[in-house]
């Protein structure tokens, strides 16, 4: 028989998720909004996600642009890629609500559903003609 999770394995299990402890400290703090719980908690449609993606491209460009010819290497566009590619991860996570979906459903498998105890009575015809003829026992 499988063992019921416990509650507070699955919240830091639900927090490990939307973690970004994985991405280095020098990015989150520039790019804080790849890296916000929000991005993936929120219900985006395909047409938001599409319009956040265009505003990241021009962020980009925007932030390429303020480089000074030196800095824009190869591993800056191999930088910037892999935050792109992060972003749409997270921002594909969030598509129609499917994280915030994701972590309801996992709060719900929480749980159980019991029946009626095994002493209670019935209330149909037949529990009340047994009850009538076995004198309510």
């Amino acid at each position: 028989m499988a063992e019921t999770p416990n509650p507070q394995d699955l919240g830091a299990l639900l927090k490990q998720l939307v973690s970004n402890d994985y991405i280095p400290a020098p990015i989150k703090d520039q790019w804080w909004i790849i890296t916000s719980e929000s991005t993936i908690l929120s219900c985006h449609s395909k047409a938001a996600i599409d319009w956040q993606m265009n505003q990241y491209d021009l962020l980009e460009l925007r932030t390429i642009r303020t480089l000074a010819g030196h800095k824009y290497s190869i591993e800056q566009v191999i930088l910037m890629n892999m935050i792109k590619m992060e972003y749409a991860a997270r921002l594909n996570r969030s598509l129609n609500g499917f994280e915030r979906e994701a972590q309801i459903s996992n709060k719900s498998s929480e749980t159980v559903l019991q029946g009626p105890s095994p002493n209670a009575g019935g209330t149909g015809f037949f529990s009340s003609v047994t009850k009538l003829i076995t004198g309510g026992q």
